[in-house]
C-alpha cells in the first residue's frame, strides 16, 4: 500500500513539473510571439497591391475578378467559404428555415460600418434589393434569382422567402452587403460615391491620390484580432501588364495571377509563390446517349489511359492540379485521383466485354473509336486534345481531334449533337458535381442518367451534418463507379511576392488575400 500511494506521489510531482515545463514554454511561446510583434513597426508597415483595368470600385457593379477579390478587404458578405470550401457564416450569428421556402437570419449585433454607423438588417434587404429589381447590372444578379422577397423582422432579424426550394441557399449569400444610408440619396453609379470605399471588413478607405488608394486596419473590426498589417496601399495602374511592371519593380509586393506561364512573365528570382485551385475545372464530357459512351467501360478507361500529368506538365507548366472528380483537392469531399495506367485502361475494356483484333477494340459490332470536339480558340486545349488522341492510340483507341467555333462547340452541346467535348466547366463547391449528373438539371452536359444516384441526391437535399457527410460518401462511391465525366484537372492560379515579403500563406479561390493581415515586409 505505501509503494503504491509512492508511486501516485511521484506521479503527481512528475505531472506536476511537467505542467510548469509546458506553462513556460506556452508562456514563452507567447513572447516570442509578441516580441516578434513588437519587432515589427506596425504603425509603417503596409503591403502594395495592384488594381489595374478598373471599371468601377462599387462591389455589387464591378465585372472584375481581381477587384471583387481585393474589395472582399473592405466588403463583407453574409456567408463565406473556409480553407475546406465549407460555407461559414460571416455577418450572420444565427440561421434557420422556418419552412422549405422561408429563411430566418439572425445578424451578428457587434458589426458597425467603417463611417461608426451599425449594421443592421436594413443593410442586407437593401443590398438584396438593389439586386432583385436589376437596379444596376451585376454579377451577382445569379444569387438572387430565386428570392422572392427579403423583409425585415427587427434591426438583426431578417426573413428570406424563396420561389422554389434551394438546400443550397446559404451558398447563395456570398455576395458583398452595402451600407443602406451610405448609398440611399445617391444614384448607385455613382463614381464619387463608389470609389470612397465604406465597408464592415477587415481594412477601411483613408484617402487616394492619382497613383494609389490607401487604406488602413479597421480597429472596430468585429474580428478583434491583432494583425501584422496595417496599411495596404492599391496601386493605380491602367491595365495588367503595366501592374506587371509594377510587381517587378518592386512597387507592389503582392499580386495574383491566373497566368499558367507566370514565370516567363514574372521570372521567379526573388520571387514567393503560392499555387492554390481555381474553379476551371477542364473535364471530357461524353455523351451517355451515345452507344459507345454508354457503356462506363470505355469512360472509365479514358481516365485510365489519358497521361494527365504529363499533359498538366508540358502544357499547363504543373499549373494544374489533377482531379478525377469535380471538387477541389483543399474540399473535405476530396479524393485521391487514379494513376495514368494503360494496362488497366486495356484490362478495363476487356472485362467491359470489349474485344481487341488488329488493334481495334470492339463490342457487339461496334468499332471503339470517336471524334472530339474542342474550340479553336483556345490554344492550349487543342494542344491538350492532341494529347489525349496520342495517348489513347497507343492503346487502340482512334480519337480524331476535330476544332469548331465556340458558339458551335456550345450548340453541338445544347443539341446533343456530338460523341465527347473537351471543355472548362466552372465548378464552384461539391453542389454543381450533384447538378452534372442530376436528371433533367441543365447543368447535366453528359445526359446521365442515374435512378439511383439521383435518389441520394434528393436525400442529399435533405441533409445536413454527419449525415450529410455520410450521404456524400456513399455519392462519391456511385459517381466513380459510373464515371459520367472524364475529369482531367483544376486549373491554378498563383499569389506572387517579393522576396521580402513574409507571412503565411492561405490563399483559396474564394480568398486570394486570405490572412493577409499576418503578412508584413
Amino acid at each position: 500500500m505505501r509503494k503504491i500511494l509512492m508511486f501516485f506521489i511521484i506521479l503527481g510531482i512528475t505531472i506536476g513539473l511537467l505542467e510548469g515545463m509546458n506553462s513556460k514554454t506556452v508562456k514563452q511561446e507567447e513572447n516570442n510571439e509578441n516580441m516578434e510583434l513588437e519587432s515589427i513597426d506596425t504603425n509603417n508597415s503596409y503591403l502594395s497591391l495592384a488594381i489595374s483595368d478598373v471599371d468601377t470600385l462599387n462591389p455589387l457593379r464591378t465585372k472584375r475578378l481581381h477587384l471583387t477579390n481585393v474589395l472582399k478587404l473592405i466588403y463583407e458578405p453574409l456567408f463565406s467559404y473556409d480553407e475546406q470550401n465549407q460555407v461559414i457564416p460571416i455577418l450572420v450569428e444565427q440561421w434557420m428555415k422556418r419552412d422549405e421556402l422561408t429563411w430566418i437570419i439572425r445578424l451578428r449585433d457587434d458589426v458597425i460600418w467603417h463611417n461608426g454607423e451599425k449594421f443592421t438588417a436594413n443593410d442586407v434587404k437593401y443590398t438584396i434589393d438593389i439586386l432583385i429589381n436589376n437596379e444596376i447590372d451585376s454579377i451577382y444578379k445569379a444569387n438572387v434569382v430565386n428570392i422572392l422577397s427579403a423583409e425585415v423582422m427587427d434591426e438583426k432579424t431578417i426573413t428570406i422567402t424563396l420561389k422554389e426550394v434551394d438546400s443550397y441557399f446559404e451558398s447563395k449569400l456570398t455576395f458583398p452587403i452595402i451600407s443602406k444610408n451610405y448609398f440611399m440619396e445617391q444614384d448607385l453609379n455613382n463614381e464619387l460615391k463608389s470609389n470612397v470605399l465604406m465597408g464592415t471588413g477587415p481594412y477601411k478607405y483613408v484617402t487616394e491620390d492619382e497613383f494609389e488608394i490607401k487604406l488602413m486596419y479597421n480597429e472596430d473590426w468585429w474580428k478583434k484580432e491583432n494583425v501584422k498589417l496595417k496599411n495596404i496601399n492599391l496601386r493605380k495602374y491602367s491595365e495588367y501588364s503595366e501592374a506587371i511592371k509594377g510587381f517587378k519593380s518592386s512597387e507592389v509586393d503582392m499580386i495574383v495571377t491566373n497566368m499558367y506561364d507566370w514565370k516567363e512573365n514574372f521570372g521567379f528570382i526573388g520571387i514567393n509563390s503560392y499555387q492554390y485551385e481555381n474553379t476551371e475545372y477542364e473535364v471530357l464530357i461524353p455523351n451517355t446517349e451515345n452507344k459507345i459512351f454508354s457503356d462506363n467501360a470505355v469512360r472509365k478507361a479514358l481516365l485510365y489511359g489519358i497521361n494527365r500529368p504529363n499533359i498538366v506538365s508540358t502544357i499547363y507548366d504543373d499549373n494544374a492540379i489533377i482531379s478525377d472528380l469535380p471538387i477541389m483537392s483543399n474540399s473535405k469531399y476530396s479524393e485521391t485521383s487514379v494513376e495514368y495506367n494503360p494496362d488497366i485502361a486495356k484490362q478495363i475494356l476487356i472485362n467491359g466485354g470489349w474485344i481487341q483484333e488488329n488493334n481495334k477494340w470492339n463490342k457487339d459490332n461496334t468499332i471503339l473509336k470517336f471524334t472530339l470536339l474542342v474550340c479553336n480558340e483556345e490554344q492550349e486545349k487543342i494542344a491538350v486534345a492532341e494529347k489525349i488522341k496520342n495517348n489513347l492510340n497507343e492503346i487502340g483507341i482512334p480519337v480524331t481531334v476535330k476544332t469548331i467555333n465556340w458558339e458551335d462547340l456550345v450548340k453541338s452541346l445544347d443539341t446533343n449533337k456530338f460523341e465527347i467535348i473537351l471543355m472548362s466547366l466552372d465548378i464552384k463547391n461539391e453542389y454543381k458535381m450533384q447538378d452534372m449528373v442530376q436528371i433533367g438539371n441543365t447543368h447535366n452536359y453528359a445526359n446521365f442518367i442515374s435512378v439511383e444516384i439521383n435518389e441520394i441526391i434528393e436525400e442529399l437535399k435533405k441533409s445536413e451534418g454527419d449525415a450529410y457527410y455520410e450521404k456524400m460518401k456513399t455519392f462519391k462511391e456511385k459517381y466513380i463507379n459510373e464515371l459520367p465525366y472524364i475529369g482531367l484537372y483544376f486549373k491554378t492560379d498563383v499569389i506572387l511576392t517579393n522576396k521580402s515579403v513574409k507571412g503565411e500563406y492561405k490563399s483559396t479561390v474564394y480568398e486570394p488575400y486570405r490572412n493577409i493581415m499576418n503578412f508584413y515586409k
